[in-house]
């Protein structure tokens, strides 16, 4: 994921120091500084990150491993005793979800904003 800040204009190289551990370059022409994580795809992510992320059921159930264009594709539950579709996988209700390791959120639901997001255990 790239964050892009504004720098300031002139053609002065960009400093890293007091920065995270991200790599930073400067371009000259725009005049904008663009950080991007070094070791990018490599860090898993934090456990705040990735436990606050929303997802939509479409999002949820390719990273539960399934293929929601694929009307064969199944996801499994954690325990491994439920595989289902995508068709019954966006029916599901609350406690249905946490045997897939996801909570939902009944709020954002009814909000129609993505309201799934895996359940991170320590």
């Amino acid at each position: 994921m790239l964050r892009q800040t504004e720098s300031n204009t002139d053609n002065s190289p960009t400093s890293s120091v007091g920065q995270s551990s991200d790599a930073v370059l400067h371009s000259q022409t725009e005049g904008k500084t663009i950080s991007i994580p070094e070791a990018q795809g490599n860090t898993p992510p934090t456990k705040k990150s990735e436990s606050s992320e929303w997802l939509t059921v479409k999002e949820a159930f390719r990273r539960l491993g399934g293929d929601p264009d694929n009307g064969a594709s199944v996801v499994t539950s954690l325990d491994g005793r439920r595989k289902v579709k995508f068709g019954t996988f966006r029916t599901l209700l609350a406690q249905d979800y946490k045997a897939f390791g996801l909570e939902l959120s009944g709020s954002r639901r009814g909000a129609k904003k993505p309201y799934l997001r895996l359940v991170v255990h320590e």
